[in-house]
């Protein structure tokens, strides 16, 4: 058996899977090895055990409920199509997100204006205090203007992206300073197409101290700038699909970019009727430690990120 282990091309899923075991595993699983005959194996763990054990970075994430999500659902528009198969992702992302620990409070069919409404009525509540975390899914119509990020509201009036990231920076949301907060985008970017290519098999009190305007949030995006994002008008998103799979099946041992680098995987595998490709892009602003869903699997191996050390 130990022989199929270590001849397997999942041996990176056994690694995977003694992290989330605490410290102790690799010794236990060590010894195990000696006692089977598997010396070089073992002594392969014993020399790298200190630097897979090496301790992350990671956000406090252990909050009762972990955080808020919101999730914007707009189907029926005024002047552009109706998004069919929207409704089948935002009650799969409801039902995972509630799954994860957090309390969401869904809404459909939003103008622009009713957007900014509620997104203010969001970020300006009370409780953030409670809580670590903040999660923001829109489902939409969306394009460029001016080469900026827009999400459209069912009335086809928009709201800028960036506009939306500001209403929860540190200056315009100061109780979610410090704190992980992830959106995500199921929206076309622009009317670009992919058609793939051909490849060959072969903080200290007693000082005052600045901080950014923006930071601690990381923005996934269901397409690159300018280009479609694909909707399966039964089955819904295809960004939203994987995502659902990805994060319901790993989120109990995997950190949130690991999983989001394996949908952006799964989605790059799918094809359009059309023979059309789809990449996922992740922006960065800031957002400096791991994210993990079920902080009581890793603890072991985290250091919990405090800004007053940084």
């Amino acid at each position: 058996m130990l022989r199929d282990i270590f001849d397997s091309e999942n041996d990176c899923d056994l690694f995977v899977e003694l992290t989330t075991r605490g410290p102790d595993a690799f010794s236990k699983f060590r010894q195990v090895l000696k006692e089977a005959g598997y010396f070089n194996e073992a002594k392969v763990l014993e020399t790298n055990s200190t630097n897979i054990f090496k301790k992350r970075l990671c956000y406090k994430m252990n909050s009762k409920p972990i955080g808020y999500c919101m999730i914007i659902n707009n189907v029926d528009f005024d002047l552009l199509q109706r998004r069919d198969g929207s409704d089948e992702d935002a009650v799969a992302l409801e039902s995972l997100f509630r799954m994860l620990g957090y309390e969401v409070t869904p809404k459909r069919n939003l103008t622009a204006e009713k957007m900014e409404i509620n997104l203010t009525e969001f970020k300006e509540q009370n409780k953030w205090s409670s809580v670590d975390s903040c999660v923001l899914i829109i489902l939409s119509h969306g394009d460029s203007v001016a080469n900026q990020d827009i999400i459209y509201g069912t009335d086809s009036d928009y709201m800028k992206k960036m506009d939306i990231y500001q209403m929860f920076d540190n200056i315009n949301c100061e109780s979610l300073r410090f704190k992980p907060k992830m959106f995500f985008f199921q929206a076309c970017r622009g009317i670009n197409e992919d058609s793939g290519g051909y490849v060959s098999e072969s903080t200290d009190a007693a000082k005052i101290v600045k901080i950014p305007s923006m930071s601690d949030l990381l923005v996934a995006h269901s397409t690159l700038p300018n280009h479609l994002s694909y909707r399966h008008l039964i089955k819904g998103a295809w960004f939203c699909q994987d995502l659902v799979q990805v994060f319901s099946e790993d989120y109990a041992t995997q950190d949130l970019e690991t999983m989001l680098k394996t949908v952006a995987q799964k989605v790059e595998n799918r094809l359009s009727c059309e023979h059309k490709k789809q990449v996922l892009h992740i922006d960065n602003f800031g957002f400096k430690a791991a994210v993990y869903f079920c902080m009581d699997n890793v603890a072991d191996f985290c250091n919990i990120w405090n800004p007053r050390n940084s």
